[in-house]
């Protein structure tokens, strides 16, 4: 089975369900319990199995989020000073070539060397020599908004899997108490709830390489205080003797899938909530200030208060 024969899988079990339900009826022996509950069989099977499973045809499709990471790969491109080559997070996709514009930071103090006003030596100290600190910052950003991406993307992979597997243990649960006519039980274990724990176990990380490249532009730069525990991912299982009670696992099931999808979502989010906040709190680690030299003028920038003049 697979996702995108979840409508012929639902089918199925309806299907496979009516029967069975039509079955456990006529073996009633009685006229009355047929006319009375066969229109409730028939809601349960073809109105409310349905219902159940429509909601996740209209989740998002796993490669939606293909076009947005690449475009932050690119990124990371631009970002790479040359110390921050591979990927912290999805090593695959990695290394990243350094970024030889970059390194034009590194010789732009030369240029205003011999000049002695206030701005052009605060330039240096507060512009140029933290530059590559702050590249390799921002690249730590970046690849962390790509792996929540990547988190994303995982999310709706791993929620395919496991409502299919879902729906496949229940058509084999109904076939079983076709052929056998006793109870039965399938189980599956939910994948979706290990859905970006790479991700979320790498953000209290990434705040380490920070400090170790912020050095004196911050003395300190903290993305997350600590990782987001991920569950241990649980077993659900399809059973029941009777139509109505296979129902009702079934039920119970898609419920739980729903549930676990919800609580991976929040992890993600209080992981970016976090980094934003870390960001905003130590913004000097990230963003390198405004250079005054961007309010000189043509006739004001050799004067003192900017580049001065040439010594």
């Amino acid at each position: 089975m697979s996702f995108e024969e979840l409508d012929n899988h639902v089918r199925e079990i309806s299907s496979i369900m009516f029967g069975e339900g039509y079955r456990e009826l006529m073996g009633t022996g009685s006229p009355y319990p047929v006319g009375e509950e066969l229109p409730k069989l028939q809601r349960m099977c073809y109105v409310e199995v349905p219902s159940l499973f429509q909601p996740f045809t209209l989740t998002p499709h796993p490669g939606s989020f293909d076009p947005m990471i690449k475009s932050l790969q690119k990124a990371l491109d631009k970002l790479c000073y040359g110390s921050e080559r591979d990927d912290p997070i999805y090593a695959e996709d990695g290394p990243y070539p350094a970024n030889l514009d970059l390194f034009k930071m590194a010789t732009a103090g030369d240029l205003i060397q011999d000049w002695v006003g206030s701005a052009a030596m605060a330039f240096k100290a507060d512009f140029i020599d933290p530059f590559p600190a702050l590249a390799s910052n921002q690249f730590l950003i970046v690849s962390a908004l790509k792996s929540a991406l990547r988190a994303e993307q995982e999310v709706w992979a791993k929620m395919r899997d496991d409502i299919d597997a879902v729906a496949e243990a229940a058509v084999k649960c109904l076939d079983a108490m076709h052929r056998t006519c006793g109870g039965h039980e399938w189980r599956v274990a939910l994948t979706v709830v290990s859905a970006g724990a790479g991700f979320l176990a790498a953000v209290p990380n990434l705040g380490t390489a920070a400090v170790a490249a912020a050095g004196a532009v911050a003395g300190g730069a903290s993305l997350v205080a600590s990782a987001i525990e991920v569950p241990e991912p649980p077993e659900l299982t399809i059973q029941g003797s009777t139509v109505a009670g296979v129902f009702t696992s079934l039920y119970e099931a898609v419920k739980r899938v729903t549930e676990e999808v919800n609580s991976a979502e929040d992890r993600i989010a209080r992981a970016l909530r976090a980094l934003a906040d870390a960001v905003r709190a130590d913004r000097a680690a990230y963003v390198a200030n405004r250079p005054a030299l961007a309010d000189a003028t043509a006739r004001t920038v050799t004067g003192d208060d900017y580049l001065g003049y040439a010594s």
